[in-house]
């Protein structure tokens, strides 16, 4: 029969134990234990094994492993203002920033850049193209030159600044629109007083060949391979540049 709680009552149990007979209790290998002899029985609740702790335990570790590697690989994008080449797995202020995860940031790093002799780890973030120690992002929208330029910062960047005429053409290709024109970091600060970059270096005349400022076009544009001038106040679109995060 079964008591209130739902638990079987067993009458007969003392009757199977003192004839030896076997009985459900006999070979209940750990079950409950027989009761002494002058007390009544006293049934306690056992609950069922939890087989879901086991699982539970696998996704907290992994969930837990995962945040760590996007923590490591957000700060590793988002690192700026170091000189080139100390944003790394063995410096100081990559230990600093990701704690005990160096061993798995270098597990990340070797899933992320394939050994390359010489080549180094190169990473952007996600929408940006690499091309030698930078990455370049294009907007699809079309603003003001001074507007492009505080747009640029917003994404911890600047606006375009090419290094030489391979970068332009390297550029070319991956805009793939020579008809347009895209706002680069190069501007006239006041009418004759010589072309200079956002960074304050002026313009090499031997690397750009650049056409003559007229009718208060005073900033530069990249249409194709070549630079021109043109009003700071027009809409066009607009390429920004950032330093690749070395790993």
């Amino acid at each position: 029969m079964e008591d209130e709680d739902g638990y079987m009552v067993l009458d007969q149990r003392r009757k199977w134990g003192a004839a030896g007979s076997s009985g459900p209790l006999q070979d209940a290998g750990c079950g409950l234990p027989e009761p002494r002899e002058g007390f009544a029985a006293q049934w306690t609740r056992v609950p069922a094994p939890d087989t879901r702790r086991p699982h539970c335990l696998l996704r907290a570790l992994t969930a837990a492993l995962s945040l760590s590697l996007i923590g490591c690989v957000s700060w590793l994008v988002a690192e700026r203002g170091q000189p080139e080449g100390t944003v790394g797995c063995i410096n100081t202020s990559w230990r600093h920033s990701c704690g005990d995860q160096h061993g798995v940031c270098l597990e990340l790093r070797k899933s992320l850049c394939p050994l390359q002799e010489g080549e180094g780890c190169k990473i952007c973030p996600s929408g940006w193209t690499l091309h030698r120690t930078k990455c370049y992002w294009t907007a699809d929208e079309t603003s003001s030159w001074s507007e492009s330029q505080e747009d640029c910062v917003k994404r911890g960047a600047e606006l375009l600044m090419p290094g030489d005429q391979d970068e332009l053409d390297f550029l070319n290709k991956i805009l793939q629109n020579p008809t347009r024109y895209f706002w680069i970091g190069l501007f006239m600060p006041s009418a004759g007083k010589g072309w200079v970059w956002l960074n304050g270096s002026h313009l090499d005349q031997s690397r750009f060949q650049l056409s003559p400022q007229d009718g208060g076009r005073r900033c530069g544009v990249l249409r194709g391979d070549r630079i021109i001038s043109d009003n700071c106040n027009w809409a066009c679109q607009w390429v920004c540049q950032k330093r690749v995060t070395q790993l």
